[in-house]
Parts: C-alpha cells; sequence; structure tokens
C-alpha cells in the first residue's frame, strides 16, 4: 500500500507533522476495522503478514508522536537521558514480542505473496 510508505518516508525525511499524524491514525484506524466487518476477510488485517507493514508504520507514528511531545516540553540534557533507557528497553521488548507472538502462531508466517 502507498499511504503507509508516503508516511515513512515523510518521518524518514523528516517533514512528518501532527496534521499527517491525525490523517494516517484516522484513515489506519477507520479503514482496518470496516474491512474487518466484511465476514470472509474477519481478523486477518491484523494477523497476516500482508499488513505488517502499515502496521508498523502505525505504531511508528505514535512513537514519533510522542517522542515529539516529549522533547517539546523536557530540557534537552533530560530529554536525552531518558530517550536512550527507553529505546534500550524498547528494542529487546519489542523483538522479544515479535518472536513470541510468532513462535505461538498470533502472527501468520511469511507466505510468498509477502515476498513478491
Amino acid at each position: 500500500s502507498l499511504i503507509p510508505i508516503h508516511v515513512f518516508v515523510l518521518m524518514v525525511t523528516g517533514r512528518f507533522s501532527h496534521r499527517i499524524y491525525v490523517a494516517y491514525c484516522i484513515t489506519y484506524s477507520l479503514g482496518t476495522i470496516l474491512s474487518m466487518q466484511i465476514p470472509f476477510v474477519g481478523f486477518a488485517p491484523v494477523e497476516t503478514s500482508e499488513h505488517m507493514a502499515a502496521l508498523g508504520v502505525f505504531g511508528l507514528c505514535q512513537i514519533v508522536a510522542f517522542v515529539q511531545y516529549l522533547q517539546a516540553n523536557m530540557s534537552p540534557g533530560a530529554f536525552n537521558v531518558l530517550y536512550k533507557g527507553v529505546m534500550t528497553i524498547g528494542l529487546v521488548a519489542a523483538g522479544l514480542s515479535f518472536g513470541i507472538a510468532l513462535f505461538l502462531g498470533k502472527i501468520a508466517p511469511w507466505t510468498g505473496r509477502f515476498y513478491s
């Protein structure tokens, strides 16, 4: 999907703003919830690997917006200490969570459709 790729590129290039955050979060949330209302789709939008990029960009939007909020409201020294600690703990927790969810089958295995 092009919308998550576009939002990700905006984050990488430093052009991410509050307006992009609001627009993408509303679009992703409503689109996912409404697509799950179709009977044969079910929980596929949150369980299959084809949708992981959009979910990842949605999560990254939450993190970037929160970091921007903290950076605006904290002193630079306190922000740097908090940032380094949270990044270390967060990366370890995310890796473990992803591994456990993959092992328990909560995330569908990678299919040929994902690689193409």
